[in-house]
Order: structure tokens, then C-alpha cells, then sequence
């Protein structure tokens, strides 16, 4: 049995900001899945499609609170270990799907949803508070049409 690799072209056809607003305070939390990479796999007459990607996130500071000023750029695993506030209410303000459209015909539509809102004790290089954002990401396939 022999997998075959094919990294693919891709059109983005939608690639929206999901935006969310934390309870308590008003911030909101814009998220976006940007892909980079789309490979086609193919083994014994199957076809499946790995999507490499990467989650951007901003926060617009409502509450005008700011903490010092600080230019360090913070792992997510050091993050994880600075919570002031874990797993805070939120509620979903827009939410769309991003769509992409293959050189085989194919079409995949994902969608990265915010799981979880917490609040580090760590402040940004304007002094406004770093969140940590947990997103997963849900995947639609529309397979090319067959001839």
C-alpha cells in the first residue's frame, strides 16, 4: 500500500475574523484560522487532506485597565502557568466559516471556535492584559467532482 503526498494550490474564497466578548469586563477576543499548507493523501484509492494553519488572535482592551508595559513574548505554556482568571464567561459575537477552494475541485470549509477565555497576569507591549485562547478547529470537505 503506497501513500502518495500532492501539496495543493488553494484560493481563499472566505477567511473571516470570529469575534467573542468576555462577560465580566466587555473585552473582546477576535480570532482568525489563517491556513498556509494544504497536502492531498492518497492511499488505496482514499483521499484525505491535511491543513496546516495557525491561529491568530487580538484583543481590544474595552476596560482601559493597563498593567506595565512588556515587550516579552510568552510561550503558550508559560502562559498556562500565569492564570489570574481561568475559563472566563464569554459569549460568541460572530462565528463564520472559512472556505478555500482547491486546484482539484475541492472545496474545504473550517471553522476555529473558541473552547476557552483566560486571563494571564502578563501585560503586552502597550500594557493591555495577555489572554490565553483555546480554539479547536472543525473541518468540511467537499471531495472534487467525479468524472
Amino acid at each position: 500500500m503506497s501513500v502518495q503526498e500532492k501539496p495543493l494550490d488553494f484560493e481563499v474564497v472566505s477567511e473571516p475574523w470570529n469575534k467573542y466578548e468576555i462577560r465580566n469586563d466587555h473585552t473582546i477576543i477576535k480570532t482568525k484560522y489563517v491556513v498556509t499548507k494544504i497536502t492531498k493523501i492518497s492511499s488505496s484509492g482514499q483521499s484525505n487532506y491535511r491543513i496546516d494553519g495557525q491561529t491568530l488572535t487580538t484583543v481590544m482592551n474595552i476596560s482601559g485597565k493597563k498593567g506595565t508595559p512588556d515587550g516579552t513574548v510568552y510561550t503558550p505554556e508559560a502562559l498556562k502557568n500565569e492564570m489570574e482568571f481561568p475559563n472566563m464567561s464569554y459569549s460568541t459575537q460572530q462565528e463564520e466559516w472559512n472556505e478555500y477552494r482547491l486546484d482539484d475541485n475541492a472545496v474545504i470549509r473550517l471553522k476555529a471556535t473558541v473552547t476557552s477565555v483566560s486571563k494571564t497576569k502578563k501585560f503586552d507591549q502597550n500594557g493591555d492584559p495577555i489572554y490565553y485562547v483555546e480554539n479547536n478547529v472543525m473541518l468540511q470537505v467537499r471531495p472534487p467532482p467525479t468524472l
